[in-house]
């Protein structure tokens, strides 16, 4: 594990509590939650830190499958005044292995509603999809690939 990689993970174990919840197949399945203690110091932090959730780490490549969370609460900036995110926003994200080491996102589903500053709606509902993955050979140019995509 790189010292890179080592700062992250101390990172998130400040901020959340994970719970180890068995294996689900080929991955391990992790359960997430806020650390009270942790306090968060900026508008990204105090969202983050709402997050509720659960991860599925393959256990092959020990690389994230799958992420799905949800706002456990609303949060409120500057007394709701300045703005907010409602409770019940979700966020799932998968991934595919495609080759080893090479991991890809599959589909990303956005779902938070909120205000800022009175008048400016928050709303992000995303759902893409990205199927179709196949292997080029390594010595393809980017112009050979952009001619194989317009083939399709």
């Amino acid at each position: 594990m790189t010292k890179q990689w080592k700062n992250y993970c101390a990172l998130f174990r400040r901020r959340l509590f994970f719970e180890d919840q068995g294996k689900d197949g080929e991955s391990e399945k992790i359960a997430f939650h806020p650390n009270p203690a942790f306090k968060p110091k900026t508008y990204e932090q105090r969202i983050l830190h709402a997050l509720d959730g659960i991860v599925f780490v393959d256990l092959h490549d020990k690389r994230i499958a799958r992420l799905s969370g949800s706002l456990a609460n609303a949060v409120e900036f500057g007394y709701g005044v300045i703005g907010h995110v409602q409770q019940g926003g979700t966020t799932e994200i998968t991934r595919v292995h495609l080759s080893e080491g090479i991991w890809k996102t599959s589909a990303e589903k956005i779902d938070i509603n909120g205000r800022f500053v009175l008048l400016k709606s928050i709303n992000k509902h995303q759902d893409e999809s990205r199927t179709g993955f196949e292997p080029l050979a390594p010595d393809t140019t980017f112009a050979q690939a952009l001619n194989e995509i317009e083939k399709r």
